[in-house]
């Protein structure tokens, strides 16, 4: 309940039947319902060498971010033009 009022967005569901997470505005019925923190899904970068994806000289490494996936290109090929930094974001699925 604290997290919603700070701004986080809560999922609730029916604890008899459990299944999906809904995501509007909660009742806050403490008897039937179940409530979490909606999850944020994770991004991660690589660094993809001629076409191929991961940084095999670099460990195989991601990163938090574009910039550590451009340092680390820059470490392990410094004169590259085919190296490009390419984004996952995680797919989260209901639990």
């Amino acid at each position: 309940m604290q997290a919603y009022a700070d701004g986080a967005e809560v999922e609730f569901r029916r604890k008899s039947i459990g299944g999906i997470w809904d995501t509007c505005s909660p009742c806050w019925n403490w008897d039937t319902l179940e409530y979490r923190i909606k999850p944020k899904p994770r991004e991660i970068w690589v660094n993809a060498v001629d076409g191929k994806m991961g940084d095999t000289r670099g460990g195989g490494r991601y990163f938090p971010s574009e910039d550590g996936a451009k340092l680390s290109a820059e470490e392990c090929w410094p004169n590259s033009n085919t190296v490009r930094q390419v984004k996952f974001i995680e797919v989260l699925e209901d639990e």
